[in-house]
Formats: C-alpha cells, sequence, structure tokens
C-alpha cells in the first residue's frame, strides 16, 4: 500500500493520494498498527494519530500503559483524548465513530457497540467538561 501511494505521487498522470491512513490487522503475532503517508513512508506503531492535533493527540497515547489496557479500557482513553484535543470554538461538531480489531471483535474490524460508545463518548464528555471548569 505505501509503495503504491508513493508511485501515485511520482506520476504527472495520476492524482496524488492527499491523506495519511492507519492500517490494522491481528494476526498470530497479536494486533498491529501502521500508519501509511501519502510520500510512501510507512511505520508499525503501539498507538497512533493522524490529522490535525496529532501530535498532542500522540503526546497523550504516549501517556498510556497500553501493554496493560483492555480494548474497552483503550476505547474509553481514546474518546478522551479525542475530546480533550477538539476546540469547539474553532473545530466543526465533534462526531466520534469508534472502530477496534480485538479479541472482543474476533480478530475483525468492526465498530465499537453502541453501548460501548455511547458510555466512551459521556465519559469523554464529563471529563471535557471538568477540564473546561478548570
Amino acid at each position: 500500500v505505501a509503495g503504491m501511494m508513493h508511485a501515485y505521487t511520482l506520476y504527472w498522470y495520476v492524482r496524488p493520494f492527499g491523506a495519511s491512513a492507519l492500517m490494522a490487522s491481528y494476526t498470530s503475532d497479536g494486533p498491529q498498527l501502521y500508519t501509511v503517508e501519502p510520500s510512501g513512508l510507512s511505520h508499525r506503531f503501539f498507538a497512533a494519530a493522524i490529522g490535525k492535533s496529532k501530535n498532542a493527540a500522540k503526546s497523550a497515547l504516549e501517556k498510556l500503559d497500553l501493554a496493560n489496557l483492555t480494548a474497552k479500557e483503550a476505547v474509553m482513553e481514546v474518546a478522551k483524548i479525542l475530546y480533550m484535543q477538539h476546540d469547539p470554538n474553532k473545530d466543526k461538531p465533534l462526531e466520534l465513530e469508534l472502530s477496534w480489531v480485538c479479541d472482543a471483535s474476533n480478530r475483525l474490524h468492526q465498530l465499537v457497540p453502541a453501548d460501548l460508545a455511547a458510555e466512551a463518548e459521556a465519559a469523554a464528555k464529563a471529563a471535557r467538561e471538568a477540564m473546561d471548569e478548570d
């Protein structure tokens, strides 16, 4: 995939990709997460962020103990990080869509169950409001 994205930046007759991508899989080696950039660079990470405010999100992700988090705990933390980085005065309204690849999803990419997503969003909004009050 990275090679194809890089090739599209080289030739004038094809339109280059204009966005980075996150790719996740679950193999016999365990879960794997890759970032792929339009330039063709690809890296494997335990946690990654792309897009606006990616540096602040990466810093927040680095503070998490990823080796000991369950998938449900990780969903809660990611929702909090997304809401903490969102500025409602400058940014468009936040629409939170969560998906995962884990044992709970039978190692397939699926949307996070609606009840867990709602719980994570409520916790994230509460954390954001607590931060705004300080």
